[in-house]
């Protein structure tokens, strides 16, 4: 196996994996590095926690530095990005004298091959692609960017905001295309945004790609332990930040749709909804859930954790009800690699074609969907049992860091010097 020297441009500082957006960029940097001389380039705006980072990288083998670049969104950010062919959200990662220190990278480390992890990082490719023209570029699409803020053009109301979100779209849009057609290769992590990229440019095909994220099967000699160890029943559990977009109003549309009206009849009243990662105000602040609410729809705030894990096992059934977002879930593979049973909605299930309703997961659409089909389950524990193990199996032999690793490479290499 020939190696080859690899820089990787990320968007945050990957470590600790506490999120999945960490989780995203970390394990692969982990993986790659069995294949390549890797070397991590990112951005954060804490040094301490920075320099960490890069101490922790350097003990694993792999060579890593940084950049400080605070990214908050101000209302002036967005005015001064009248007449830029860059949206605002992706300009204030890229700063000009940053340049120079991966320039000096890529002479001192002698990099034929970029890895850059999503759009928001990709002018630092186009402007290092004129100084070294036989540079190989393959970006990796967390999310096709410009859909989701396509998705926020549908679900505000504010009549300004919709103005500024087609502005927006409009030229997300077209600079994503062009990054598209500039790189060698595109990398999508789900099955659903590679359909929509041959929709949005089928011309662009032959430089298309699946690499599906994986996630870490948390003890890799343990037998299906999911039926033998004590769980909460009529339990279910939501993970994730209200304060990121998607979840906000994926969390909204399951709560007031289903769960409110599900949770007030006769079958459903003794279940219970867990949510972990947002602090009493954030839920009272941003999805309108006060303290009386939650007692009277029977939502119990976990708060921060430190052992998600823990929780997660000690809960039935795991709620992913997405209803805007791209990309992966990686929420959904983490639980079904627990072998919880992981209920989704039609935007997670079309993510990856091995998802089989009823087989490795439980596909609703609406209401009536979502109570029938938990019926069946709580009459049946065989059902759930086969749910459950073939979700750990999924994970295991297919949805895990290791193919991913084996197929970028194979990727990268197929690329030439």
């Amino acid at each position: 196996m020939r190696r080859e020297k690899l820089l990787c441009i990320l968007p945050q500082n990957p470590y600790p994996p506490i999120d999945g957006g960490k989780i995203s960029l970390y394990y692969p940097c982990l993986y790659l590095k069995k294949y390549f001389d890797l070397y991590c380039f990112f951005r954060d705006s804490n040094i301490e926690k920075a320099q960490n980072t890069v101490e922790h990288f350097r003990n694993l083998g792999i060579g890593a530095s940084y950049f400080i670049k605070d990214i908050k969104d101000t209302p002036l950010m967005v005015l001064k990005n009248i007449g830029k062919k860059i949206p605002f959200k992706w300009h204030k990662y890229f700063v000009r004298n940053v340049l120079k220190e991966l320039i000096e990278i890529i002479e001192q480390k002698n990099i034929k091959h970029l890895l850059v992890s999503a759009p928001h990082m990709m002018e630092y490719a186009v402007n290092l692609k004129k100084l070294f023209p036989d540079l190989k570029i393959i970006l990796r699409e967390h999310n096709i960017e410009s859909e989701l803020v396509k998705n926020f053009i549908d679900l505000v109301n504010n009549p300004l905001l919709k103005v500024i979100a087609l502005w927006q779209y409009k030229k997300s849009l077209k600079r994503e295309v062009f990054y598209w057609n500039f790189s060698d290769k595109v990398c999508f992590i789900s099955d659903s945004d590679y359909e929509l990229a041959l929709k949005i440019r089928p011309e662009l095909k032959n430089k298309y790609e699946i690499i599906y994220d994986g996630f870490e099967i948390e003890n890799k000699s343990c037998d299906y332990d999911y039926y033998n160890r004590e769980k909460e029943e009529f339990s279910f559990i939501f993970s994730g930040s209200v304060k990121t977009l998607q979840n906000k109003y994926n969390l909204e549309w399951f709560i007031n749709s289903i769960w409110k009206r599900f949770i007030l009849s006769d079958f459903g009243r003794k279940y219970k909804l867990y949510i972990t990662g947002n602090s009493q105000l954030e839920l009272e602040c941003i999805i309108g859930l006060s303290v009386n609410d939650l007692e009277k729809y029977n939502i119990v705030n976990l708060g921060f954790v430190e052992n998600i894990n823990e929780i997660l096992k000690s809960k039935m059934y795991f709620v992913s009800p997405t209803i805007i977002g791209s990309g992966i879930r990686l929420k959904v593979l983490h639980s079904m690699s627990l072998g919880l049973v992981v209920f989704l909605t039609e935007k997670d299930y079309r993510m990856v074609k091995d998802f089989k309703d009823m087989e490795n997961v439980v596909l609703f659409s609406s209401y009536d969907d979502f109570v029938y089909k938990l019926k069946v389950l709580e009459k049946n524990q065989n059902v759930r049992e086969k749910i459950s193990k073939n979700a750990i199996d999924l994970i295991r032999n297919k949805m895990n860091w290791k193919n991913y690793a084996r197929k970028t490479y194979d990727i990268i290499m197929s690329l030439g010097e």
